[in-house]
């Protein structure tokens, strides 16, 4: 049960870290969108990637293989983030599916000059 509480407390600490730091706050918020992409896809990826590795390195001694446990899952997790944020901005629509819909909107463009002052005076956006 020491355990339990310990993890409890570590939680509402690192939560109170976060909220007060507004570069994580927003920079989990937007990760928080393609967790769900990296739940999904992760699994699939690490057994092909482990796979691979292990034929071409066939790691012979323990601190190789100590290296790949948690080497391995950090590549993958990084490669999953690169690719929802490319899904993400260049196919929202299959990124939109593959996340179960939690891709956040693209940001809207700022548009300037001549566009801008059409949209403007005709009350529509272009």
């Amino acid at each position: 049960w020491l355990g339990i509480l310990f993890g409890v407390v570590a939680a509402f600490c690192a939560t109170q870290y976060v909220s007060e730091r507004e570069k994580l706050k927003t920079m989990m918020a937007t990760l928080g969108s393609a967790s769900f992409f990296v739940f999904a896809a992760h699994q699939p990826f690490l057994m092909v990637l482990k796979k691979i590795i292990y034929k071409i390195l066939s790691p012979n001694n323990d601190l190789l293989v100590l290296f790949l446990y948690f080497a391995i899952p950090v590549v993958v997790i990084v490669v999953c983030l690169y690719t929802y944020k490319y899904l993400a901005r260049y196919m929202p629509f299959l990124a939109s599916i593959l996340s179960g819909g939690r891709v956040q909107p693209p940001e809207p463009v700022m548009r300037s000059g001549f566009a801008s002052v059409i949209s403007s005076e005709s009350g529509r956006k272009l």
